[in-house]
């Protein structure tokens, strides 16, 4: 019998670098490894060029990411990032999330906004909830399968699918997963989030339900601690992001003076019109499916 060579494992990359200087490969190597916390912090930010198109509009910049938290949940070896962070006059950081040219305007005749939900007769629908909605799959790239009845108007049967392992290498086109650098996909992790998946007036612990994605928004409690708007059993299965539970401010920027409001995957509860919202004081606020808003996703490594 032939021993086989055994293989040696690469070495870890050296500590003592700024987040920003290691590689993406680095870095999850480190995450795999389970040392993401000894190399680096909550709130460390890292550079990446955006280019390509995102439902109507044109990227071609530098922006940053930012850790959120390691572990979330419990799910070891990760590192879990949001979009986006830039500096502002003064070398100070501040978080931005990304807005289109209809921002805070609605549209429900299929034109690729950021909107939740692009079709409708007159009716804005949260039906099947986050796992269901339109933006999900044409705007972030979170999955690569279109929900149930895409391209009409929503029925109170919608339903989405999971993201196959192909997601963030092979990404929808014009979407943000394919205007992310091609070495951060190649190391992006699937993520099982908890969302209520049904919408409609929903406030049932069965509506809570799973899902896979590799660029999904945040939920309402994963930013304010607290549920105001969203179905009241999602935070059982739901946890803060200690980037905000130590404190650090909710609100998002379109410019370095001017907050914006980001839209968020949690149904309203009480309504079947609308998801949650961060508005510009930091404090959820409904927004019905048909508007656009901004964008703030979070992704694993």
């Amino acid at each position: 019998m032939v021993k086989q060579p055994r293989l040696r494992a690469k070495p870890l990359p050296p500590p003592g670098r700024t987040l920003d200087e290691y590689a993406w490969a680095e870095i999850r190597q480190i995450a795999d490894a389970g040392l993401a916390p000894r190399y680096f912090k909550v709130g460390d930010i890292k550079s990446i060029y955006l280019q390509g198109t995102v439902g109507t509009r044109q990227l071609d910049f530098i922006s940053s990411v930012r850790i959120l938290g390691f572990n979330h949940r419990g799910v070891a070896n990760t590192i879990d990032f949001g979009c986006f962070s830039e500096a502002d006059d003064n070398g100070a950081l501040l978080d931005f999330a990304m807005a289109d040219m209809a921002y805070n305007t609605n549209s429900i005749l299929g034109d690729k906004c950021f909107n939740m939900n692009h079709w409708g007769e007159g009716k804005p629908c949260n039906y099947g909830g986050w796992k269901g909605c339109d933006l999900r799959y044409d705007i972030l790239g979170s999955v690569d399968r279109a929900p149930s009845g895409y391209g009409k108007p929503l029925s109170t049967s919608r339903v989405g699918f999971n993201a196959t392992a192909s997601t963030a290498t092979n990404p929808v086109s014009n979407t943000l997963m394919a205007a992310l650098p091609a070495d951060l996909r190649a190391v992006m992790k699937p993520m099982t989030i908890y969302t209520d998946n049904y919408g409609n007036i929903s406030n049932v612990s069965a509506h809570v339900t799973a899902s896979v994605d590799y660029l999904p928004l945040l939920a309402e409690y994963e930013v304010l601690g607290k549920r105001t708007g969203a179905n009241q059993y999602e935070r059982e299965k739901q946890a803060q992001y200690a980037y905000f539970r130590q404190g650090n401010s909710p609100i998002k920027y379109a410019s370095v003076s001017t907050p914006i409001k980001y839209v968020l995957r949690s149904p309203v509860y009480g309504l079947d019109s609308s998801f949650v919202s961060v508005d510009e004081t930091g404090a959820a606020a409904p927004v019905i499916a048909f508007c656009s808003l901004a964008l703030a996703p979070i992704f694993r490594v």
